[in-house]
């Protein structure tokens, strides 16, 4: 693992420091992991069907009508291809950024609950829904782990969102293989293997990976 991002990952695991255990840890850190991967896969996809059009994804002005049409063809092509939908505005890196005209950060705590949650409810009905089910339900965004009162947790969910959004995984990999099923399946079976108190480890390249060593 390269230098830079073992750095990166102990910056965030220090932000959480005494606030809960490993297993809590990696059930927030591999969620957060995931809503990026998702989101840099739907922001990738989407520029290469609007590049006929001359615009990217993020130029898309959600509330516009005309745009709102593109939108929706976006949409129906991302739940045939990808099997999910995420908007411009709901993507990681604009969710991680929002800030005020001062530069402080917004509260972000009610619209990414929303987001995880519409982000399993665009799956319904299609061959998808399955792999998709409960992704987030580990991700207790009320949980007092992350802090005493709602803004305490809201700084610590912007500060760790930012310092991921720094950082380059494997996830351009994951996308090309279509990997991302698979390291679903294995944080099931190891979080179900924790609460069962079965002793688990994992060897070879796969298991070696960020999102795995998260």
């Amino acid at each position: 693992m390269p230098e830079e991002l073992k750095q990166q990952l102990w910056k965030i695991a220090d932000t959480l420091r005494g606030k809960m255990d490993a297993d809590d840890f990696r059930d927030y850190i591999l969620g957060f992991i995931f809503y990026k991967y998702l989101s840099e896969k739907m922001e990738d996809y989407a520029n290469e069907i609007l590049k006929p059009d001359g615009i990217t994804y993020l130029d898309i002005v959600e509330d516009k009508k005309a745009d709102k049409e593109i939108l929706f063809a976006v949409r129906d092509e991302a739940l045939d291809k990808l099997g999910y939908f995420l908007k411009p505005s709901e993507l990681f890196g604009a969710v991680a950024n929002r800030t005020n005209a001062e530069g402080k950060a917004h509260f972000i705590l009610d619209d990414l609950a929303k987001i995880l949650n519409g982000i399993e409810q665009s799956t319904l009905g299609t061959a998808s829904e399955e792999e998709f089910s409960h992704l987030f339900e580990d991700m207790d965004l009320t949980s007092s782990k992350l802090g005493k009162t709602v803004n305490d947790k809201n700084e610590l969910v912007v500060r760790i969102m930012q310092q991921l959004d720094q950082i380059d995984f494997e996830l351009a990999f994951f996308a090309r293989r279509k990997l991302a099923p698979y390291f679903l399946r294995v944080h099931e079976y190891t979080n179900m293997a924790t609460k069962l108190g079965i002793l688990h480890q994992g060897r070879g390249s796969a298991a070696n990976c960020t999102v795995c060593f998260c």
